[in-house]
């Protein structure tokens, strides 16, 4: 008999601290994910943020809640949750437990659920429930800018993955090759670019003025809150890393925030980097359209620096500069990403075009 279990932040705080925790068959959360929802600013004491699905004593399954705020065209701030992962034990699978997980999530939340990064298999769920409508498709590109064979194709198939010492070498040569045009990259001169280890008050007065048409609405004590709480952390891979079914260590995570300022010292532009091995996503990024070249100039003199293989953006002024003057990958893929949200939402329209950042719902965390 299933039965599902709610964990508040109280609840959950007490379950990291459990031996019990140790003692399950997988995880059904990281210890410092976990401290990253207890301490989101967007959480209330109230709110459900993980469900566990039981069969009779036996763990087998979970979803995650993220606590999140949506601004409508009038300003009004309105509560609701992102479903940020769910996973049911492969032995369960085709019992149902996927759809007693969200419809548990719904009720909790007061049907009050935006989804993205979401399966086919996912998306049919949440079709079937009757509950959801589109938001949004946003469309982006992705940057390969080196060989990375060893990691893209082993996960297609058992033949591609006893292949991976070829693909490794494949990639070690096509890298020595193509990286002879990285040669000693040249750091433009303007504008100055400063690594600030948290956002300031100068960020938040520059990305406030920048934010009226965004409908998540980031601000200083949201934006430190992701850099003091990530989701994944560089370090080696260890037990309880792999007993959890999402990513939850990396060899190089980080945060890195930048400002952009002119010769006379005015901030012009912030991006947010996140650096994960070799692969780099731009969650935050506010700057005004007369000086997205030096933004871009910025961003490719960091893909050459860092040696970054794969560059995600959703950002649309991005997106169009490096459509428009060009980048420094080998091959450019158009993505996108699809963004649904609960139909009691209903001053929130698909006809509509929403600004939404590219680490908005929990996309900054991954």
């Amino acid at each position: 008999m299933i039965h599902l279990e709610e964990y508040n932040p109280n609840a959950l705080q007490k379950l990291i601290v459990s031996e019990d925790l140790g003692q399950l068959p997988f995880l059904p959360i990281s210890k410092h994910r976990a401290i990253s929802h207890i301490n989101n600013p967007r959480a209330a004491d109230a709110d459900t943020l993980l469900i566990l699905a039981y069969d009779d004593a036996i763990l087998v399954g979970y979803l995650g809640v993220l606590p999140d705020w949506i601004f409508d065209n009038q300003g009004n701030k309105h509560k609701c949750g992102w479903l940020s992962c769910m996973w049911v034990d492969e032995q369960c699978r085709g019992q149902g437990i996927s759809k007693k997980l969200v419809a548990q999530a719904l009720k909790a939340w007061d049907q009050k659920i935006l989804v993205t990064e979401f399966t086919v298999a996912a998306k049919g769920l949440y079709d079937k429930t009757g509950a959801f409508k589109d938001l949004q498709i946003k469309e982006g590109i992705r940057l390969y800018v080196r060989s990375d064979l060893a990691r893209l194709l082993p996960p297609k198939g058992h033949v591609l993955n006893k292949l991976k010492p070829l693909w490794k070498l494949v990639d070690s040569g096509v890298n020595t090759l193509f990286d002879l045009r990285f040669l000693s990259p040249s750091k433009p001169r303007d504008p100055h670019w400063e690594y600030p280890d948290k956002i300031d008050s100068e960020i938040e007065e520059f990305i406030h003025t920048r934010q009226e048409s965004q409908i998540f609405k980031r601000r200083k004590q949201e934006l430190n809150w992701i850099l003091n709480y990530p989701w994944i952390i560089s370090a080696q891979a260890d037990e309880m890393s792999r007993k959890y079914h999402f990513s939850s260590v990396a060899g190089i995570f980080e945060f890195i925030p930048t400002k952009l300022k002119n010769n006379r010292g005015k901030l012009i532009a912030f991006i947010l980097f996140t650096r994960r091995d070799g692969a780099l996503k731009i969650p935050y990024c506010y700057f005004d359209q007369e000086v997205v070249s030096q933004v871009l100039d910025c961003i490719r003199w960091h893909i050459v620096k860092w040696k970054i293989k794969t560059c995600t953006i959703f950002h649309p002024g991005l997106v169009e500069g490096f459509n428009k003057s060009g980048s420094p990958a080998l091959y450019k893929k158009t993505i996108r990403r699809h963004y649904i949200i609960s139909k009691v939402f209903d001053q929130f329209s698909s006809n509509e075009i929403y600004e939404i950042q590219d680490g908005d719902a929990d996309c900054a965390f991954t």
